[in-house]
């Protein structure tokens, strides 16, 4: 399914992010003398920034599974609630249909012998 193959690509995402902190860590390390550039570039900073952004891809994944499932309870219960209404709409149908019909002979028996007030009572105005 569709979620299943997202989660794999979350999980493939995460562990390229362990990868690249590893070999972050690994220049960190062979790299001994401070070469002058902007903070940006110190690798300890970009392994910090990158522990942050490692971090939030973990809660990010949490919530699309989170989703993931309210998503699929939802479309459980629309579909529960759809099966519902349209048999509902069914019944008001046949019922309608009885209620034309016991209308229409009720119109057609006036016009022939008018019936007496106390008569079944019409369903329709």
């Amino acid at each position: 399914s569709t979620t299943a193959v997202d989660l794999k690509h979350l999980q493939r995402s995460e562990a390229d992010l362990e990868y690249i902190e590893k070999r972050l860590k690994l220049d960190f390390i062979n790299n001994t003398a401070e070469n002058g550039g902007p903070p940006e570039e110190n690798p300890a900073v970009m392994l910090e920034n990158l522990r942050v952004i490692k971090a939030k891809h973990t809660a990010l994944c949490s919530q699309v599974k989170d989703i993931t499932t309210a998503q699929k309870d939802c479309m459980d219960s629309i579909k529960n609630n759809l099966g519902s209404v349209m048999e509902l709409i069914q019944h008001f149908q046949q019922t309608i249909d009885v209620e034309v019909q016991i209308y229409t002979e009720n119109l057609s028996n006036k016009t022939l012998s008018p019936a007496p007030p106390s008569s079944t009572p019409l369903l329709c105005p």
